[in-house]
């Protein structure tokens, strides 16, 4: 089947197929043909629970249901999914339907679109927040950050360890403040990190000792980052928010 069969087929099809919404994601990846064992380099174009778009470097001889394997990164997090090549089209583009996805993957992957979905409906607010026109001093990124930012921030001055999990560089601080989804930290000592930077943080909250996955979400100028939490277990959600209680409760009585 040729590529324009392919396209025009997805085409006629493309209601059914989509009904799982798709988000952009501008991402490299790697795309394995299995059959043919040629790994390309692609970019992805946006992303749903079914599967894929990707743009591939150089043009596809694999045919509609070749079986490929992708690896990209999301938020920080790393993928390698098993899928099939619906179609093919103009522009080196390529449509991938994931196959085979394991439950605590899709749970994973599940996860990553919500946040992107939280942010598009920011976003989205946000524009409609703007003057109209659009010369007010909000921009729309600020106006989508000061919209996730809802969600009560806590002050919390404790040392915390943060270790950059790619090299192995342990950074000491303090964190200023803490929501149940991230927290901002003072670093002692100046050192260079990246946005979505794997991290883990080792501190103590209320006298309970907590170790926490994340990423670098933020960097404010030299010294200080913003840090959100990933693959919290709804007990371990629980526990921060009790602990949090805690120290609210120890704060008004003092």
């Amino acid at each position: 089947m040729g590529a324009r069969e392919d396209r025009d087929g997805f085409a006629a099809r493309q209601p059914e197929r989509r009904a799982d919404p798709r988000y952009p994601v501008v991402e490299d990846c790697d795309l394995l043909l299995v059959n043919q064992g040629l790994a390309v380099r692609c970019c992805m174009l946006d992303l749903s629970l079914g599967g894929c778009r990707v743009r591939t470097s150089e043009r596809l001889s694999a045919g509609a249901r070749s079986l490929v394997e992708i690896a990209f990164k999301v938020n920080g997090i790393a993928f390698r999914m098993t899928g099939v090549v619906r179609w093919t089209g103009d522009r080196n583009l390529v449509g991938i339907r994931f196959v085979n996805i394991i439950q605590q993957r899709k749970a994973e992957l599940a996860e990553v679109i919500g946040e992107r979905e939280a942010a598009e409906a920011a976003r989205a607010e946000a524009v409609n927040q703007l003057p109209a026109a659009g010369t007010g001093p909000e921009t729309v990124q600020a106006a989508a950050d000061r919209n996730r930012r809802k969600q009560p921030r806590y002050s919390v001055e404790t040392i915390v360890a943060v270790l950059l999990v790619e090299i192995g560089t342990m950074l000491r601080g303090r964190i200023q403040d803490l929501t149940l989804r991230g927290c901002r930290v003072r670093i002692d000592e100046f050192f260079p990190v990246g946005l979505n930077m794997r991290v883990e943080t080792e501190f103590r909250l209320a006298g309970l000792p907590l170790r926490l996955g994340g990423v670098i979400q933020a960097i404010h100028g030299r010294n200080t980052i913003g840090i959100r939490f990933l693959e919290l277990s709804d007990r371990r959600r629980e526990q921060i928010e009790e602990l949090i209680g805690e120290i609210q409760r120890c704060a008004r009585r003092r």
